[in-house]
């Protein structure tokens, strides 16, 4: 349990120190080796992807994008729609898109208009 913590700890923290590194581009990150594997978190914030409520887990090669075969189907949650995804909770920060280049592992969160 200890070392569960410690290790969410330790990604939290890098999430908050990288995500004020970005470029013009929204491009995050500083790392610039090629062969580093980063990971996204896409934070459904309530939502679901076919039934599934599970947060998804989806890795990149450094300074590349993740495909259209790995990039998750837009979620759905009941009396919302969604508005894609984003850096920071409640749509704030910056979109991240299937053409947003990943330098760093980090979170992005669904945004949710409501209808």
């Amino acid at each position: 349990m200890k070392k569960h913590f410690l290790l969410t700890f330790i990604f939290l923290l890098s999430i908050i120190f990288f995500q004020s590194c970005s470029d013009s581009e929204g491009n995050y990150g500083v790392n610039s080796d090629s062969s580093y594997y980063n990971s996204v978190v896409f934070d459904l914030v309530g939502g679901h992807i076919n039934g599934n409520s599970n947060n998804k887990y989806v890795g990149a090669y450094n300074g590349r994008i993740i495909d259209a075969e790995n990039f998750p189907k837009d979620p759905r949650k009941p009396g919302y729609t969604f508005d894609g995804w984003y850096t920071e909770k409640n749509g704030i920060g910056n979109k991240f898109t299937n053409s947003t280049r990943v330098y760093v592992s980090f979170t992005v969160y669904a945004h949710w208009i409501p209808n």
